[in-house]
């Protein structure tokens, strides 16, 4: 059994292990918040520091703060410029909010967002997973600016509490058949990794986020072992790490041209315009 996703030019194939027929839809999972650190902090301008989480995730921020009536003037963005400022008119869907804040207590605390109803439960319109009420308002961002406010701050006395979604083993595998898996995204007509693992989760999902179709560069190169060993793909290897998969069939988009892969059970058969040179098929589960 198998399908074709596609996206940003390419498409891979998902298979299954063959057998069994679509498993009930079990209940949605509780989200938890994880504590991040920064993976750079810096002085991005004159008065302003930044905060770079390295990417973009729904969450919070924290600030130790070294006692209470503190002034704090904080923008969280999805999107950093060449010169390390967030972008402050991004456009589309990508976010940017600005908050002042006042310390009330010493010590680690939330900065308040602004009610905004696609991150605020429970209506969470952008928030692609169920999120706790006591998470409250969350806001999709990568960086945090902080204006200055009088006392020394640095990496160690900010984070990120980043609201994540534990997928179980089944969810994330081929070989899950119901909405909360990848054979339900692809029936839901998605041609990128979507959003969300089905409509029910999100509504207004699209498929327009470049982003999504970065799972396909893990399919191809992983799962499917197509990797070049000369610049412009003049000699590829082809060494596929199918774990518990029986079968697979793919085509992987190269600079010289298509690359068919089909595997079943021990046996590969490879199609390539450049010389290929296809590698023992280990077993086993990845």
């Amino acid at each position: 059994m198998s399908g074709a996703m596609g996206g940003s030019g390419g498409r891979a194939a998902a298979a299954t292990r063959g057998g069994g027929g679509a498993a009930p839809v079990g209940p949605a999972k509780a989200t938890v918040a994880r504590a991040e650190c920064p993976t750079r902090f810096f002085r991005n301008a004159p008065g302003r520091l930044c905060a770079d989480f390295g990417r973009d995730a729904f969450g919070w921020l924290e600030i130790d703060a070294p006692r209470a009536g503190l002034e704090y003037f904080i923008v969280l963005g999805e999107h950093l410029l060449p010169d390390g400022t967030i972008n402050r008119v991004p456009g589309q869907c990508v976010r940017v909010v600005c908050a002042r804040w006042h310390t009330e207590k010493a010590g680690f605390q939330r900065v308040p967002l602004p009610p905004d109803p696609r991150n605020s439960f429970p209506a969470a319109e952008g928030v692609p997973i169920p999120v706790r009420p006591e998470f409250g308002v969350v806001m999709p961002f990568r960086a945090a600016e902080i204006h200055e406010c009088g006392f020394p701050l640095d990496a160690r006395k900010i984070r990120r509490l980043a609201v994540s979604y534990p997928a179980d083993r089944d969810e994330a595998s081929f070989e899950c058949d119901d909405d909360r898996g990848w054979l339900g995204m692809m029936r839901m007509g998605a041609t990128i990794t979507a959003e969300a693992w089905n409509m029910g989760v999100k509504p207004n999902m699209d498929w327009n986020h470049s982003w999504g179709a970065t799972a396909l560069s893990a399919v191809a190169w992983g799962l499917l072992g197509v990797r070049p060993l000369a610049p412009g793909f003049s000699r590829i290897l082809v060494a596929p790490q199918p774990g518990p998969l029986k079968r697979l069939r793919a085509v992987v988009p190269t600079r010289a041209g298509p690359v068919r892969i089909e595997l079943d059970g021990g046996s590969l058969h490879v199609e390539s315009p450049s010389p290929a040179a296809p590698a023992p098929v280990p077993r086993g589960r990845v």
